[in-house]
């Protein structure tokens, strides 16, 4: 067998304080990033697929304190499928299963609410009879029944060590209610969601009245306040997708979009209106807390994410932002408009489409759905450039939290495949028959994720003179500053990454900065990186529709972006020449059930071992890495309260 040798190179990430209680800009979150999932139940997909899944998201996520977390839509079926009649038994199989998947591969779960018990809402009478189960709020005499589901619940998961789920380890504490509340009815405005095709049947007054319930249950099962709930929020489709009225929220032309100029011609002032209401109810604790954060959908660029974010921060200015579903590819789709537009259509809401390698909207589905090599690298490259935008305006327009979608590509053999045309190839990796391949998103994500997991604050830094340019600076535990920056200013573009929109020089107090860039082939898997001096504390570049991320670099410092303080964990590799195994020791802060993972460059997990249950203090593992071809990996520590990782060289003779 061949020798192996090891260098640590020189730096622990992803350790992170816990979570303070102050305001959003000056929090440390033990996550910043998590994902939406969209595979299913076995024998759908089997619990090893399930696995292979999850390891493409913790290499992602890695990075993070806590891994993260994964939001699983209608879970259990809703109330309705756990709670079938009002004198049934609780049924939490289906949870239950969702929760230890996820916990075995070191997520937590986001447990997305669904009231679609159809004996709960007998008498609602203001609840729509639309297609299928319906969203809407229990009766009151049925109020009682909610409560108590919410109990059970919280109870099961919060992991206080009361009627807990069997063998719990990482706890349910986020609660999300019902999002995307309007705009969801089929293009046809306040039509559509008086016919019931959105996704809340019911009026504004029962579902504030619901949110005080359901955190009022929450409370009493959980009076720590660990559990939280994040409240409805909405989903504006392309109405703010070229800023109209910027910055305002509410101005002529966006009140002339929701009156009928828009492509379908449909009226959205009462959609709206009831979203102001719901935004303004949930911001205010009068008659009673409704919730711990608001929730939000941004799916249409990171264009129509800032000024949706901007409506909720002006009507609900007091309260945190959780994104737990955001999409940031483009949507393929021609219905009901290009780009599964409603306002402006898709080549006014993406101002790099068309262009020479995509004629069309059309052209754009067809040539992905038959797999076609060009049109499929140029929508990757895009899904990864808008990814970094995406997170970047997220989290710079207020967000504290915010979750990726999709998990992975819709496989033909999905239930939901004919439904899923609009976002089929949003997923961080491909399908169930690519065995979940990474795509370069997954790598841009990895890389983004270290830059920003531990970020204290956030602003935007005014730069150029159109709106389409923007530089968020992120100041970070470890130090130095971090800044993302691009411009669309010059519309359409056939080679995103040559820059083509404005110059700008920037203030930087370093002596020099380091610039890396994203992945956006499959070819690449780790990003480009230079440096660059700094002359007189100015720097100038050219920005374009491919993001740059930017860190301040002082003199004499070995690595930008260095985590200095190795955390509570204290995970340390020591490298022995003479042998085929690597020693890794950690300071365990508390008992924690401990897994060690190697992961390579391509996001592959190449060993895992599950060294098992360890008493609080110093421990010292052996992990077996004979054979493996020299190269970078990342030696990540799990437990149940977070993890950590170092990346090691590999050099075989």
């Amino acid at each position: 067998m061949e020798n192996v040798r090891f260098g640590v190179l020189a730096w622990a990430m992803g350790l992170l304080l816990p979570l303070l209680p102050n305001h959003l800009y000056s929090q440390i979150a033990d996550w910043r990033f998590g994902f939406e999932y969209i595979e299913i139940e076995p024998p759908f997909a089997t619990e090893a697929q399930h696995d292979t899944l999850m390891a493409r998201l913790a290499y992602a996520a890695a990075p993070q304190q806590k891994l993260g977390a994964i939001n699983v839509n209608e879970i259990g079926g809703g109330w309705n499928g756990m709670q079938p009649n009002e004198n049934a038994a609780i049924n939490f199989t289906n949870t239950d299963s969702w929760v230890r998947r996820l916990q075995r591969n070191g997520f937590e779960l986001v447990f997305n609410l669904t009231p679609n018990a159809p004996w709960s809402q007998v008498g609602n009478t203001a609840c729509i009879d639309g297609f299928g189960n319906d969203e809407c709020a229990p009766d009151p005499a049925h109020e009682p029944h909610w409560r108590n589901y919410i109990k059970a619940l919280v109870e099961r998961y919060d992991g206080d060590g009361i009627n807990d789920m069997p063998g719990l380890k990482i706890p349910v504490r986020f609660y999300v209610m019902m999002q995307e509340t309007y705009f969801g009815g089929d293009g046809k405005g306040d039509q559509g969601e008086a016919q019931g095709n959105g996704y809340w049947e019911d009026n504004m007054v029962n579902l504030i009245r619901l949110h005080r319930i359901t955190w009022e249950a929450m409370r009493e099962a959980d009076p720590t306040g660990q559990t939280k709930l994040v409240g409805s929020g909405g989903l504006f489709f392309d109405l703010y997708s070229d800023f109209p009225d910027y910055p305002a929220v509410d101005g002529p032309t966006t009140q002339a979009r929701l009156n009928g100029a828009n492509l379908g011609k449909s009226i959205y002032r009462h959609s709206f209106d009831s979203t102001v209401f719901l935004m303004q109810q949930l911001g205010s604790d009068v008659g009673g807390v409704k919730c711990d954060y608001i929730g939000w959908h941004p799916h249409f660029g990171w264009q129509a994410t800032d000024q949706s974010l901007k409506f909720v921060r002006t009507y609900a200015p007091n309260k945190p932002i959780f994104i737990d579903d955001m999409w940031s590819s483009v949507l393929t789709d021609v219905l009901p408009h290009d780009g599964f537009t409603q306002f402006i259509g898709g080549d006014s809401a993406n101002r790099d489409l068309p262009n020479s390698t995509v004629s069309s909207f059309a052209q754009l589905r067809d040539k992905l759905n038959a797999k076609d090599p060009a049109v499929t690298a140029w929508y990757n490259a895009k899904t990864a450039r808008d990814a970094v935008k995406c997170f970047a305006t997220t989290f710079g327009e207020g967000a504290e939290r915010a979750m990726f979608s999709l998990s992975n590509d819709f496989q033909s053999t999905h239930p939901l495949y004919f439904f899923s045309q609009p976002w089929r190839y949003t997923g961080i990796v491909g399908d169930k028959a690519s065995n979940y391949a990474p795509k370069p998103v997954l790598h841009t994500m990895r890389m983004l994720i270290e830059k920003l997991h531990d970020f204290t604050s956030v602003e935007r830094i005014p730069v150029g003179t159109s709106q389409h340019t923007r530089c968020y600076k992120f100041q970070r535990k470890r130090g130095t500053p971090c800044l993302i920056l691009w411009s669309e200013a010059t519309p359409v573009t056939d080679n995103p990454g040559t820059p083509n929109g404005e110059e700008v020089t920037l203030a930087i107090a370093a002596d020099s900065v380091v610039i890396t860039t994203i992945v956006s082939t499959l070819e690449q898997v780790t990003p480009n990186v230079t440096t660059h001096p700094v002359a007189n504390n100015r720097f100038g570049v050219r920005l374009g529709f491919q993001p740059i991320i930017m860190e301040e670099k002082a003199a004499g410092s070995s690595s930008v972006g260095q985590q200095e303080s190795e955390g509570e964990w204290g995970l340390r590799c020591f490298p022995n020449p003479a042998s085929h195994a690597l020693t890794v020791a950690a300071t365990l802060p508390r008992p924690a059930e401990v897994t060690l993972q190697l992961w390579n460059v391509h996001g592959q997990l190449v060993r895992q071992q599950r060294v098992g249950w360890n008493q609080r203090g110093e421990h010292q593992w052996k992990m077996e890495l004979a054979g493996l071809p020299s190269g970078s990996y990342r030696v990540t520590l799990q437990g149940q309260q977070g993890n950590a990782s170092v990346v090691v060289a590999v050099v075989g003779e």
